[in-house]
């Protein structure tokens, strides 16, 4: 599939040989110097280099060569396109891939994926740039069949693609929101004093026993719900959850919906599913790569009422990036223009 891929002219490393590895059989490709999957690049916002409406063009240019490769890509997310120093897009893990003929829906089907997981870090204009660079790209056949070869069905994409990746995005938190319900990438299982604990990956293991410590003091009677500050002693600001074990979920899932989402608001720090259930939500400041960039949680369709309310402004953040003075990148895709102040 890379051979063909890279004769077809798509962006993809050039394959030098097979090799087997733990009983399975490996691909060996050549290295690209500098380069960093997309999902590292936008890791803290905005760590893109220079020029991101430039890379938004060549990143929709770079799809649009896969797809008319014929690549079909069931598995779209940030950490399969590379991007190196140079501004050069490669696409990686071709594992659930296949050549197919092209198919003008499932090709819209997988931009809107890949925005899905890009529009909570970059603002709505690049994407709306990627989906524009995307359709001018085709060749003029496939751009026929698309419907994207006049100005009017571009535009069309890019509303359809707003709405999709925006479905594309919550469905997608849904289905994995059991991350942190069990040890994965965003919760570590622990035992401390015999109680099992779901720890936040990236909480210190001293900070998270003064936490365990002050909330088992703090922790009422397993019927009765309360929400209350806990004295941690240091860092950020928490509060306390304690209650009935399934009502101590449900607000548990919802900050964690909003972590997912990159909301602003109490993250979920701690859950210890009980008997007595109880869990730990941070306040403070959260890094501005958590804020918002383009939806709040109103245009998601999350309840911000509540203990845990996420008390996000409806409006996108505007990209400030000291190169990016195209007067096209202030074009709203939602209806939200006013730009999201932090709060001091």
């Amino acid at each position: 599939m890379l051979a063909a891929l890279r004769a077809a002219g798509a962006p993809t490393p050039e394959p030098l040989g097979l090799e087997r590895r733990a009983g399975a059989a490996c691909a060996r490709i050549a290295w690209l110097p500098g380069a960093r999957t997309l999902e590292r690049w936008l890791a803290p916002w905005p760590a893109l280099p220079d020029a991101p409406r430039l890379l938004a063009r060549r990143c929709g240019e770079a799809l649009a060569a896969l797809h008319a490769a014929g690549l079909r890509q069931p598995d779209w997310h940030l950490g399969n396109l590379m991007l190196d120093r140079r501004g050069r897009f490669f696409a990686i893990d071709f594992h659930q891939a296949r050549i197919v003929a092209f198919e003008h829906r499932r090709a819209r089907a997988e931009l809107a994926s890949l925005g899905g997981e890009a529009r909570e870090r970059v603002p709505a204009a690049l994407l709306a740039t990627a989906a524009l660079a995307w359709a001018r790209a085709l060749p003029a056949d496939l751009a026929r069949a698309a419907g994207v070869d006049d100005p009017a069905g571009r535009r069309a994409l890019v509303e359809q693609l707003a709405r999709e990746s925006r479905a594309a995005r919550c469905a997608r938190v849904e289905r994995h929101l059991d991350r942190w319900s069990r040890s994965s990438g965003r919760v570590a299982s622990m035992t401390v004093d015999g109680e099992r604990v779901l720890v936040a990956r990236g909480a210190s293991p001293e900070r998270i026993a003064a936490i365990v410590r002050a909330a088992r003091m703090a922790v009422g009677r397993p019927s009765e719900f309360v929400t209350r500050p806990l004295p941690t002693g240091h860092g950020p600001a928490c509060t306390l959850v304690t209650g009935q074990r399934d009502e101590v979920a449900r607000i548990w899932n919802r900050a964690a919906r909003h972590a997912e989402h990159r909301l602003r608001g109490p993250s979920p720090l701690c859950h210890a599913p009980g008997p007595p259930a109880w869990a730990v939500l941070e306040h403070g400041p959260r890094p501005p790569d958590r804020w918002p960039p383009s939806d709040c949680s109103a245009d998601r369709g999350l309840d911000a009422s509540g203990p845990v309310s996420a008390r996000a402004q409806a409006a996108p953040i505007a990209f400030t990036g000291p190169r990016d003075r195209d007067p096209e990148s202030s074009v709203p895709i939602s209806p939200r223009a006013a730009p999201l102040r932090r709060r001091r």
